[in-house]
């Protein structure tokens, strides 16, 4: 399972496409920005189905 912490910094009533803020990836301890609903989206949706931190074998190859 995967931990986000969201901080939605500016938003417009007006238009709630429009926000700004941060999304903390906890697991990798790393942090994307966004300014829009959709950039939100995607960084999430980047995340989905991934493993969090990608294991690698003694020689270096990536682990199945």
């Amino acid at each position: 399972m995967e931990s986000y912490v969201v901080r939605i910094y500016r938003r417009n009533r007006n238009s709630p496409q429009n926000l700004v803020g941060l999304v903390e990836l906890v697991e990798v301890d790393e942090e994307k920005s966004f300014t829009s609903f959709d950039e939100l989206r995607a960084i999430l949706d980047s995340r989905q189905g991934r493993g969090v931190r990608e294991e690698t074998n003694e020689s270096g190859a990536h682990k199945e």
